[in-house]
C-alpha cells in the first residue's frame, strides 16, 4: 500500500541556514504487518488472497514495463532505419521525422 513521508532537517552552519527535505514513498504492494494481523482476524484466508493479488499486480507491472521497452526498441530501430544512426533518438515519446 502506498505511503508517502516527509522529513525536513534545518541546520545552521557558518551563519547560513541549510534546509534538507527528504520525501519518500513506500510502494509496497502488501499492507504493514499490523494491518495484516487485523485482516487475518477478520478473514483467515486473506493473507493467501493478498499474496496472490500481489503476484498478479507484480506480473502486470513487469509485463507493462517489458512492452514499453519493446516499443522503445522498435522506435530506435525505425529511427535508425530512417536516419542511419541512434544518437538522436533519446526519448520514448519523441516524434520521429518522416
Amino acid at each position: 500500500m502506498s505511503k508517502t513521508g516527509h522529513q525536513t532537517k534545518i541546520k545552521m552552519a557558518n551563519g547560513e541556514v541549510h534546509a534538507e527535505e527528504n520525501v519518500f514513498q513506500d510502494n509496497s504492494l502488501l499492507p504493514q504487518s499490523e494491518e495484516l494481523a487485523r485482516l487475518k482476524d477478520v478473514d483467515p484466508t486473506v493473507i493467501d488472497w493478498l499474496k496472490a493479488r500481489t503476484e498478479k499486480e507484480q506480473d502486470a507491472r513487469i509485463d507493462f514495463n517489458t512492452k514499453r521497452m519493446d516499443e522503445y526498441q522498435l522506435i530506435k530501430l525505425i529511427h535508425k532505419a530512417r536516419t542511419g544512426h541512434y544518437n538522436q533518438c533519446t526519448g520514448h515519446n519523441r516524434i520521429l521525422p518522416g
